[in-house]
């Protein structure tokens, strides 16, 4: 068997509070449990709905209920501020009013960077 595509805790929550796939589905507003067994299994990617409801439900946060796929998101935006911040270093070729711009940009993104887990950085 593969390893799931979007691992989750799902399951481990629904069955802390006692509920089978039936009763999820109809407190969550799936037309079937078939919807919350892909989404248990890791098949079927989380909308924002879902992902907001299974946190009112399991009173979890988006990171507890899937770790990886937080963390594959935190990465890949941690790389792309890192990218943006190297771009607005070098870009020389404006007036003084967008390079004095580009440079209060960079640090504002800088402190973001700073505030994120080093091993972010390190996952892509």
């Amino acid at each position: 068997m593969s390893t799931p595509r979007f691992k989750n805790y799902l399951r481990t929550y629904r069955k802390k509070l006692g509920l089978n796939q039936r009763q999820v589905a109809e407190i969550l507003g799936f037309k079937s449990a078939a919807t919350l067994c892909d989404l248990e299994l890791g098949v079927l990617m989380p909308t924002t709905r879902d992902c907001v409801a299974f946190g009112v439900l399991y009173k979890r946060s988006f990171r507890e209920l899937w770790p990886m796929l937080n963390l594959d998101i935190e990465a890949e935006v941690d790389h792309r501020i890192r990218r943006l911040i190297d771009e607005l270093q070098k870009d020389g070729s404006g007036s003084e009013r967008k390079e004095k711009h580009a440079k209060g940009t960079w640090r504002r993104l800088q402190v973001i960077v700073d505030g994120l887990p080093e091993d972010i950085a390190n996952v892509i």
